[in-house]
């Protein structure tokens, strides 16, 4: 299963409209257990034995905000698509105007210095956390309820995950709409499975439903095993975008 999915199972499970009811608590650690293994985790860490110093700290989260630096970096560089490059522009600006020398952390630094440093670098990182994208994909008006893009905003408290630091919750996104003849096929053998099934040839040939077509990673700051604190990019946490598969 994958990783949106099952953001998607713990989200809704906090709600009391579910057509199957709500997840039992076996389910409900097993769903964890896999959240924590897809951040190359054993076990869940007990932050309540964290002991880490102001130097520390500032450390981790110099190291977090040059890592969301890196990947908006390579989403610009990959980024095909010229019809928002006043976005792209804006946020360029911002990333020049930080100086690279904010994330080296000087160890003769006062306790005083590193708390400004660390709320600093924690408005600084805000900058990257998952930049406005196109809403071409998403839901609107003219979607008519077809295969679209809708939020879902996930809070890491709510999930039992407080070992995360940073952020403290994201839009995952999810999908949903009807997926009509020939739309939006995600790849060949979606546009195939469409065909088949709008000829008739075979009843047992479902429409092809919609579901997650482009995922992207999650860069997070979060204690491991050892109480340490580590940077981690949690792959395919977010949807990017929807298609009929």
């Amino acid at each position: 299963m994958r990783l949106i999915a099952l953001l998607f199972l713990l989200q809704s499970s906090m709600s009391t409209a579910r057509d199957d009811g709500p997840l039992s608590a076996d389910d409900m650690h097993h769903i964890r257990q896999r959240l924590i293994r897809s951040l190359g985790l054993t076990r869940v860490p007990d932050i309540s034995q964290v002991n880490i110093t102001d130097e520390e700290k500032a450390e981790a989260y110099g190291l977090y905000f040059a890592r969301l630096k890196e990947n908006e970096n390579q989403r610009l560089d990959q980024e095909d698509d010229e019809d928002d490059d006043e976005e792209d522009d804006e946020i360029e600006e911002k990333m020049l105007s930080f100086n690279a020398s904010a994330v080296r952390i000087k160890r003769s630094s006062s306790r005083h210095k590193l708390s400004k440093k660390i709320k600093a670098l924690q408005s600084k990182a805000e900058i990257f956390i998952q930049p406005t994208r196109s809403g071409k994909i998403d839901c609107n008006k003219e979607s008519k309820k077809k295969c679209c893009r809708h939020r879902m905003y996930v809070n890491f408290t709510h999930l039992r995950m407080d070992f995360v630091v940073e952020p403290k919750g994201f839009e995952a996104y999810y999908c949903k709409g009807k997926c009509p003849r020939l739309y939006n096929p995600a790849h060949a053998h979606a546009l195939i499975q469409s065909t088949m099934n709008a000829r008739g040839i075979n009843v047992k040939i479902p429409k092809p439903c919609c579901a997650p077509s482009k995922l992207s990673n999650l860069t997070i700051m979060h204690y491991d095993e050892n109480r340490k604190l580590k940077v981690t990019d949690w792959t395919n946490a977010v949807v990017e975008e929807c298609a009929c598969s």
